[in-house]
């Protein structure tokens, strides 16, 4: 998920990314199906059910922090509902792969920080030609814009 979203998402993100999938997928269904037999559908029966199930959670975390007066719950919830405003959909390709693909390493080396790669092997990970003019200056730019750290490699010293 977080090479989708740009973060991984816990507690109430998770809830809610859940519940919008949900919803998206009865959209899907409701193109495919005729109005009128939407009720006579068993998938669609059952994902009505989900996303009420889903809804009454949501609905639970909300009323929780209202009866406790907790402050910081109504807006983590609010905060959380805000992150969504302009996702796309969990089905949805990411619109950038190598940043996808970063994050996705990103996330991996904050548990194996021994794996940090040089940019010749970020450049493999991602499907690049073995030399660059450049450097690889499009993929230092994208690891230093997602926090991806690059392992030094050796200098060649000019004479």
């Amino acid at each position: 998920m977080a090479a989708i979203y740009g973060e991984p998402l816990t507690g109430d993100k998770d809830k809610l990314r859940e519940y919008y999938e949900l919803w998206d997928q009865m959209g899907e269904l409701m193109r495919k199906i005729e109005p009128e037999f939407i009720f006579d559908n068993p998938e669609a029966q059952e994902l009505a059910a989900k996303i009420k199930q889903h809804g009454e959670i949501i609905s639970q975390i909300f009323l929780h922090a209202v009866i406790r007066y907790d402050r910081e719950a109504v807006i983590r919830l609010a905060d959380s509902i805000w992150f969504f405003r302009n996702k796309r959909s969990a089905y949805d390709k990411p619109a950038d792969k190598d940043r996808s693909k970063l994050l996705w390493l990103k996330l991996r080396l904050k548990s194996q920080p021994e794996k940090i790669m040089t940019i010749r092997e970020l450049a493999k990970f991602l499907g690049y030609p073995k030399t660059s003019e450049d450097g690889y200056s499009s993929i230092r730019r994208k690891c230093k814009q997602l926090g991806v750290p690059i392992k030094s490699s050796r200098q060649i010293r000019k004479k």
